[in-house]
C-alpha cells in the first residue's frame, strides 16, 4: 500500500546514502527555506535588530502572558517549577492555570533560556515568530504527505502560516497560536497511520502531538482539534479498510494517549476549575460567534476588519478547485470540516451550536465560538495546496479564446469593482478589497489560463509558480502590521520609580491599582509587588466575586494591601506617601500584617453568611476571624493578642512561629486554596477559610513552630503519569532498533 514516503535501498557507504537523500529533499528544503524567508520579511519589523522596531502591541500578549513568562522564568531560575504564584490574587495556584503553559516544551526553553535576568519582552515575541514558522512547515508537511507535490504543498504552508486566523488574534492570544500549530502535525502522524491500517507507531506519534498541544494551553482550540481529529480517525481508518475494533482501539488509544502524556498538566487543571470561574456557563455566554454578515470577509477580506475569516482571495480559488478534484479522496473530510465550521462560527446564530452546547461535552465551557473559524482556514488552505497539485498535473493545447476568456475575466472585475467602489457609504477599506480582490482574481485568472490551456513542462510549472509570490504577496498586502505598535506596551518604565520606593517596605506587603490602565496587575510580579488583583480568564471563583463586590476596604485588610497606586487624589484612610509624575503611592492607615493571630472566633453555616459577617463594622479582622467550620480547640478567650512572625517568605513554602498564653487561631492573609498543607511543631494539621478568601490555623496554647507548605497532589500524580507515558512510549517506538527487528 502506497504510504506517501518513498523508500528506497540505501548505498553502503553512509556518504553516499546522506547525499542521495540530500538530493532528493533538496526541493523540500528549499520550500522550507521560502517559508522562513517569508517568515522573517513579515516579521521584519519586529524582529530587525536596528532602532526603530515596531512591537507586539497592547493587549493579552503584553498584560497576562509577558508576565506569565516573566516569572516563569524567575521561578526555574530560583530551583522551583512555578507552581503557584504570590504575586497576583494574594496567591494564585499558578501551573494549574492552563494559559501559562509551564510544560509546554518550547515556552519551557525561552522561560529558562531568556528568564535568568529577567525575561525581555522580545524574548516573548519570538515565540510568535517561531510558531508562526512552525504553522507553515508543518502544514507544507502534511499538504506534501496529501498532494505529492512541492509546490502544491508550499502554496497551501503560505495560506495558513500567513492567512488572516493566524496572523490575527492568535499572535495576542499566544496559548490560541501555540496550540493551534500542532493541527497539521497530528493530522499527518493520522494519515500516515491509516495508510497502513492501522500504523500504531504513527497512531503513538499522533498521540504525543497531541500531548504537546495539551500543554500549549488554549483548551478551547484543543477541544476544537480533539473533535475534528476524532472524526478523521474513525472515517480515515474505516475507509482505510481497518477493521472495526482497530478503529475503535484507534479511537480511544488516541486520545487517551495524549491524555496521559499531557496529565501533569490535564489533572491541576481539572482540579482548579471546579473553584474557577469557568466551572459553569449559561448558554447566552457561551454563544457568542460572528455576526452572519462578517462571512462575507471570506470572499472580501477586510470588509468588516474580521481578517481571521480569509486565507485571500488566490488560496481560496484554489481552495474551490481542490475541493473539487478531492471530493473522493481524504482530503474531502476537510473539505466537510471547513464548511462546517463556518456556521458555527456564527454561535448561537444557527442551530448547530445549539446542538454542540447541549450534546457534545466541552462545548458548553467556552465562549468565544467564532475561533472555530480556525479549522475553516487549515481546510482551506490544505485545499488550496491541493488545487495547486491538480494544475500541475493539467495541461492542453493554448487557445486564443483561453487567452480571452482570462484577459476579459480580469477586464470585467477590475470594471466592477471600479464601480461598486463609488457606491455610497462604501468605506475606504472595503473600496481597498474590491480593488484588490479584482486585480488579484485578474492576474489568477491569466495564470490559471496560461497553465491550464498551453505550457507544458518547466515552462508551465515556472508560470504556475508565480502563484507563490501571488498568494504570498497578497497575504502580506492584507495582514502584515497585524498586531504590531511602534510603542512598547511594557510599562515597567513607568513604574520602576514606584515600585524601588514601596519595595523598600521592610514587612511583607501586597499593592492595589486603581485600575488596570494606571497599574497592570500582572505586572506585580515583573516588579516585585504582589497585588490582589490579575489579569487571567480563568480564576478563583470567591476571589472574583469579592473584588466585584463593594467591599474593597476589608478585602485590602484581609489580604495584607498596604500601598495603593492611584493618579488621583487622596482618599479617607490613605496617606500619599511618594508621587513619581502623576503617579501616586498611598499608604494604607489601617492594614494587617501577612500573618497574624486573634482570639475570637466566629463560626458561619454558610458561605453567603460569611460574606456578611466580614463586612459587619464591628467584625474588625485583627480582631475577629470568620471560619466556616468549627474548629476543635476552644473555648476562645479575650487576652492579649498573641507574637506572631514570619521566618520564612517564598512562594511555595511560609515558615511562621508563633505564641499565645490562650486558645487563638491563626491567620494567613493569602488566598486559600485546599492543596496547601499545614504542620505544626512537625505534625499535619487542618487547614480553614478565614474571612472568606484567606487561611487560618488552630494555635493552642505555647510556643509553635509552623510550617505551610504548597503541595498539589493533582500535580505530583499528573507528572508520575506523564513520565511513565513518555517512558512508554519512547520504548515502544525504539523497540524494533533495540530489539535489532521490524521497521524504523
Amino acid at each position: 500500500m502506497h504510504t506517501g514516503i518513498e523508500l528506497r535501498p540505501a548505498s553502503d557507504h553512509p556518504a553516499c546514502g546522506i547525499g542521495q537523500w540530500i538530493t532528493r529533499s533538496r526541493g523540500d528544503v528549499l520550500a522550507v527555506l521560502v517559508i522562513g524567508f517569508l517568515t522573517i520579511a513579515f516579521f521584519w519589523p519586529m524582529i530587525r535588530p536596528w532602532p526603530p522596531r515596531l512591537y507586539m502591541m497592547e493587549g493579552d500578549f503584553s498584560r497576562q502572558f509577558y508576565p506569565f513568562r516573566f516569572f516563569e522564568g524567575r521561578e526555574w531560575w530560583s530551583g522551583r517549577i512555578p507552581l503557584w504564584n504570590p504575586d497576583m490574587f494574594a496567591g494564585h495556584p499558578f501551573q494549574a492555570d492552563v494559559q501559562t503553559a509551564v510544560f509546554y516544551p518550547l515556552a519551557f526553553a525561552d522561560a529558562v533560556v531568556f528568564g535568568r535576568s529577567g525575561l525581555p519582552y522580545a524574548a516573548l515575541e519570538g515565540e510568535v515568530v517561531i510558531h508562526t514558522f512552525l504553522a507553515g512547515l508543518f502544514t507544507y508537511m502534511l499538504a506534501r504527505l496529501f498532494t505529492r507535490s512541492r509546490l502544491g504543498a508550499l502554496v497551501a504552508g503560505i495560506a495558513f502560516a500567513f492567512g488572516g486566523f493566524i496572523t490575527s488574534y492568535p499572535a495576542e492570544q499566544l496559548p490560541l497560536l501555540e496550540t493551534a500549530v500542532w493541527l497539521p502535525v497530528i493530522v499527518l502522524f493520522l494519515e500516515l497511520a491509516a495508510r497502513r491500517a492501522v500504523g500504531w507507531r504513527w497512531l503513538v506519534l499522533a498521540s504525543g502531538a497531541l500531548g504537546i498541544a495539551v500543554l500549549a494551553g488554549h483548551s478551547q482550540t484543543l477541544l476544537f482539534i480533539l473533535y475534528a481529529t476524532e472524526a478523521y480517525v474513525i472515517w480515515r481508518f474505516w475507509r482505510a479498510g481497518a477493521r472495526w475494533t482497530s478503529v475503535l482501539a484507534s479511537a480511544v488509544i488516541y486520545p487517551l494517549g495524549g491524555a496521559c502524556l499531557s496529565a501533569v498538566q490535564i489533572l491541576p487543571t481539572l482540579e482548579f476549575l471546579g473553584y474557577s470561574t469557568r466551572d459553569q456557563m449559561s448558554y447566552a455566554e457561551a454563544a457568542w460567534g460572528y455576526l452572519p454578515s462578517a462571512l462575507w470577509e471570506v470572499v472580501v477580506p477586510l470588509w468588516h476588519d474580521e481578517k481571521a475569516l480569509s486565507i485571500g482571495v488566490v488560496a481560496l480559488v484554489l481552495a474551490a478547485r481542490g475541493a473539487w478534484v478531492s471530493r473522493r479522496e481524504p482530503l474531502a473530510f476537510w473539505t466537510v470540516a471547513g464548511l462546517l465550521a463556518l456556521p458555527l462560527s456564527l454561535g448561537g446564530s444557527t442551530p448547530l451550536f445549539w446542538l454542540l452546547y447541549h450534546l457534545a461535552p466541552g462545548w458548553n465551557l467556552f465562549r468565544d465560538q467564532e475561533r472555530v473559524i480556525y479549522l475553516f482556514s487549515f481546510a482551506a488552505s490544505l485545499l488550496a495546496g491541493r488545487g495547486v497539485a491538480d494544475l500541475l498535473d493539467t495541461a492542453c493545447p493554448l487557445t486564443i479564446r483561453a487567452w480571452a476568456v482570462a484577459v476579459g475575466l480580469g477586464a470585467l472585475l477590475a470594471l466592477g469593482a471600479g464601480v461598486l467602489g463609488f457606491v455610497p457609504g462604501m468605506t475606504a477599506g472595503m473600496r481597498h478589497n474590491l480593488f484588490l480582490d479584482a486585480a488579484v482574481l485578474a492576474v489568477l485568472a491569466v495564470l490559471l489560463a496560461v497553465r491550464a490551456q498551453g505550457a507544458r513542462g518547466w515552462i508551465g510549472r515556472i508560470i504556475l509558480a508565480a502563484l507563490v509570490p501571488l498568494v504570498a504577496g497578497e497575504l502580506f498586502v492584507i495582514n502584515a502590521g497585524n498586531n504590531l505598535s511602534p510603542t512598547s506596551p511594557v510599562p515597567v518604565a513607568r513604574l520602576e520609580r514606584t515600585a524601588e520606593y514601596i519595595r523598600t517596605f521592610p514587612e511583607p506587603f501586597r499593592v492595589r491599582g486603581i485600575s488596570e490602565a494606571v497599574f497592570p496587575s500582572n505586572y506585580g510580579m515583573v516588579l516585585g509587588l504582589p497585588t490582589i488583583g490579575g489579569d487571567t480568564p480563568i480564576q478563583i471563583r470567591r476571589m472574583r466575586d469579592m473584588l466585584a463586590a463593594d467591599a474593597d476596604w476589608r478585602v485590602w485588610q484581609i489580604l495584607n494591601v498596604k500601598f495603593f497606586i492611584s493618579d488621583r487624589g487622596p482618599l479617607p484612610g490613605l496617606t500619599l506617601v511618594f508621587q513619581d509624575g502623576n503617579l501616586k503611592t498611598y499608604k494604607m492607615e489601617d492594614s494587617l500584617p501577612r500573618a497574624w493571630a486573634v482570639r475570637k472566633v466566629l463560626v458561619a453555616p454558610d458561605l453567603e453568611t460569611a460574606r456578611r459577617m466580614i463586612l459587619v463594622p464591628a467584625n474588625h479582622p485583627g480582631d475577629v476571624v470568620v471560619l466556616e467550620r468549627k474548629p476543635s480547640i476552644g473555648p476562645f478567650r479575650p487576652g492579649p493578642r498573641p507574637d506572631v512572625r514570619i521566618t520564612h517568605l517564598d512562594p511555595q513554602r511560609i515558615v511562621i512561629d508563633a505564641e499565645a498564653d490562650g486558645n487563638a487561631m491563626l491567620v494567613l492573609a493569602q488566598q486559600y486554596y485546599p492543596d496547601w498543607i499545614a504542620y505544626r511543631d512537625g505534625q499535619p494539621v487542618p487547614t480553614f477559610r478565614a474571612n472568606v478568601l484567606a487561611m487560618a490555623f488552630e494555635l493552642p496554647p505555647g510556643r509553635h513552630h509552623f510550617e505551610i507548605v504548597y503541595r498539589p497532589w493533582s500535580f505530583y500524580l499528573g507528572a508520575v503519569i506523564s513520565l511513565l507515558t513518555l517512558a512508554s512510549g519512547l520504548l515502544y517506538l525504539a523497540w524494533p532498533r533495540i530489539h535489532g527487528s521490524g521497521q524504523r
